[in-house]
């Protein structure tokens, strides 16, 4: 009987492996070409949220999923990627990209580079489960130490009665979280925000009499402006700069003047 026994389950065990052989999947390159890897995991800081994109081996677009910390899935977004929480927790900002195919084909069709579709920026509000976006984004930056505001640039769409604009020349948009208020300044080339104290600094060629060429920077605490220097010129490397103690209260600067 003990021998009986170890027969059939060895026939039983056979039998097993050929009903999997005939079920399994056969492992070709299209196989691998539906394989994704997990990469720019993040966690909330207040650990109850985690973001990571899904990216693709081959040429197909990413996919970001936002969802518990007991792995409950909140969001799967096709095309997101890159996603940062707001220091409170509140707020998971990602970029949307634009669909590879369309690229492609609009690249075979040589169309221009400046008129390719641009990216778009998503703003999801964690408790309400709801999202916002952002058109054409050109670039966009987050403090990572406070709260309340952020930066952006979008590229406007082209006017013919109008000089064009440069992507290096856009219009500063520094806004308050929940889109309550925002403050727009004209012809910025470069900007910077502040890890603590609520500060984003930028420099702008100006418009024309209404707004002065210069270095500015903007306190977010009671929304105002203060100019660093008003002078024409290109202004570069632009940094805050970090006593040992800790953040200095006003703000340093490096600048090259050209």
């Amino acid at each position: 009987m003990k021998y009986f026994g170890t027969l059939l389950t060895v026939i039983m065990l056979f039998s097993s492996i050929g009903l999997f052989s005939q079920n399994k999947k056969t492992l070709d390159h299209n196989a691998y070409k539906e394989w994704r890897r997990t990469n720019s995991e993040k966690i909330s800081n207040d650990g109850k949220w985690i973001n990571y994109t899904l990216e693709s081996n081959a040429e197909a677009n990413d996919v970001l999923e936002l969802s518990t910390f007991e792995g409950k899935k909140v969001i799967k977004y096709e095309r997101g990627t890159k996603g940062q929480f707001t220091d409170n927790s509140q707020y998971l900002f990602f970029k949307i990209k634009p669909d590879i195919a369309e690229v492609k084909h609009l690249r075979r069709n040589k169309v221009k580079k400046d008129d390719l579709p641009l990216d778009s920026l998503a703003i999801h509000h964690l408790p309400s489960n709801s999202t916002r976006k952002i058109s054409r984004l050109q670039s966009y930056k987050l403090p990572k130490e406070w709260n309340g505001w952020f930066a952006y640039q979008v590229k406007e769409l082209e006017d013919s009665t109008k000089k064009k604009q440069k992507n290096k020349e856009l219009n500063l948009v520094i806004e308050q979280f929940g889109g309550g208020k925002n403050h727009v300044f004209p012809t910025v080339t470069n900007y910077i925000i502040s890890e603590e104290g609520g500060k984003i600094a930028f420099a702008s060629k100006g418009n024309d009499s209404t707004f002065l060429p210069g270095v500015y920077i903007f306190d977010s605490k009671n929304e105002s402006l203060q100019p660093v220097i008003r002078s024409k010129g290109t202004y570069k490397s632009m940094t805050w700069s970090e006593k040992v103690t800790g953040w200095h209260s006003s703000v340093i600067w490096t600048l090259l003047k050209h």
